[in-house]
Formats: structure tokens, C-alpha cells, sequence
């Protein structure tokens, strides 16, 4: 999908933000840009909505970024694999997360974070998951020659 600014983004976007406030923001300008998003409060509710319809990323927001986050992240990847969505982390702090929560997503913003900001990290995020599937290709093609 293309938005007014030439991006490559997600067409469905799973948001997780405990602050229903900011999560309702969030959700209504990724929406005025054309993405279709699916907005929890909860993890647990998020993990639901990913494993049934196959997001192409998942934003978390929510202030357990680095406990129900990275268990959201682990049990998404477990169930679809490589075909696992993008995953984008926003944290007051990122410095402060640890190196296993750092591991886990693909593309790490600090709180407060702009649109454009937001919309490229997804980007980012969905080329970097491209790119990981494609040496991962690679490296199975060749440990089967």
C-alpha cells in the first residue's frame, strides 16, 4: 500500500497501547493515512487478533514493552514462523530494555513519536523482516545442497 508520502506501509497493523488515550490517537492517524488497524489496551487481546488475522506488523506501545510485549512477539512468532508480522516497539526508555527485549523487535522508538516517524519505522520494519526471510532462504538452500 502507498500513503501520500511514498511509503510502503503495512495494510493491517495491530496496535497494543495501554494508554487509551494515545492508542486512540495513534490508531486515528495511522487510519487517516490509509491503514486498517486493530487497536488493544491489552497484549492478551492482541495476541488473539494477531494469530487469527495475520497482521503484516504489530506496534507495541504499551508500557510492558519489555514483559507483555516480547511474550506477545514470542508467542506470534512461534505460531506463523517466517510468515510472522513486522514487529515495532515505542518505549519511554529504549535504552533501558533488555538485550533479549531489544532482540525481539525489529525497529525500537522512543516515546513520543511522530507520524512520519511511526509510518517509516513500520516500513523499516517490514523491509528488515524481508530481508531477514531472504538470507534465511539462503541459508537453507544451501545447507540442502
Amino acid at each position: 500500500m502507498m500513503n501520500n508520502d511514498h511509503h510502503d506501509v503495512a495494510e493491517l497493523v495491530v496496535l497494543v497501547d495501554d494508554d487509551s488515550a494515545s492508542l486512540r490517537e495513534i490508531r486515528r492517524v495511522l487510519e487517516e493515512i490509509g491503514l486498517r488497524v486493530l487497536g488493544f489496551t491489552a497484549a492478551s487481546a492482541a495476541l488473539a487478533a494477531a494469530l487469527s488475522r495475520r497482521p503484516d506488523a504489530i506496534v507495541i506501545a504499551h508500557a510492558g514493552v519489555d514483559v507483555e510485549g516480547l511474550a506477545l512477539a514470542d508467542r506470534v512468532r512461534a505460531a506463523h514462523g517466517d510468515e510472522s508480522p513486522a514487529f515495532v516497539a515505542i518505549a519511554r526508555s529504549p535504552a533501558a530494555l533488555g538485550p533479549v527485549a531489544r532482540r525481539a523487535y525489529d525497529v525500537i522508538l522512543r516515546r513520543p513519536v511522530g507520524v512520519d516517524e511511526l509510518v517509516g519505522a513500520i516500513d523499516d520494519a517490514l523491509v528488515l523482516r524481508a530481508s531477514r526471510l531472504t538470507r534465511r532462504s539462503a541459508r537453507r538452500a544451501r545447507a540442502a545442497e
